[in-house]
């Protein structure tokens, strides 16, 4: 006895069916296991609570307006002093996060003001300025996690009157 052609059609569409199970199964259970071994590489982080003898606080004077808004949109990312939230304990979250830390110093690092030239801090208060204001700053997945970060268009101009008013200092002195 013979199978019909519907039958023997039914057949290779159950095993194709099989096929594709095992090929989902094994795809979840890949990301799974690589998800697991992706935890056990951690990124560098900095924190310390130790304010350092360059950080901006002990050349600058930061109203309290400004201390607060500094610390709540920039620091996390552009000092030593960075509050690690919750979620950048799970790989690879913690190394975007860990990435847009380190990248962020590069860029800017309140910690090491007393470091940099005063040529070098009028430009960093011209950055600010035009970042701050412009609302690339801080960056859009950073105010998407920190609603204290999300600047208001009255903070951002406080934040770039103030630097404009350090740049005016510097060029008096």
């Amino acid at each position: 006895m013979s199978l019909g052609f519907s039958a023997a059609r039914g057949i290779r569409s159950i095993m194709k069916e099989g096929r594709m199970k095992r090929s989902l199964k094994i795809a979840i259970f890949s990301i799974i296991v690589f998800t697991a071994l992706a935890q056990l590489i951690r990124p560098e982080r900095n924190s310390t609570d130790m304010i350092p003898q360059t950080d901006i606080s002990r050349f600058v004077d930061l109203p309290a307006d400004i201390s607060g808004l500094l610390t709540a949109a920039c620091y996390d990312c552009h000092t030593e002093n960075t509050v690690w939230p919750w979620y950048s304990n799970f790989s690879p979250v913690s190394w975007l996060v860990a990435r847009d830390v380190k990248y962020g110093k590069e860029r800017l690092n309140f910690s090491e003001w007393g470091d940099y030239s005063d040529m070098r801090k009028i430009s960093k208060y011209v950055m600010i300025c035009e970042l701050v204001e412009s609302g690339a700053m801080p960056i859009l997945p950073y105010k998407l996690m920190h609603k204290e970060a999300r600047l208001t268009g009255d903070q951002r101009k406080v934040i770039c009157l103030w630097a404009e008013k350090q740049i005016e200092i510097m060029e008096n002195e």
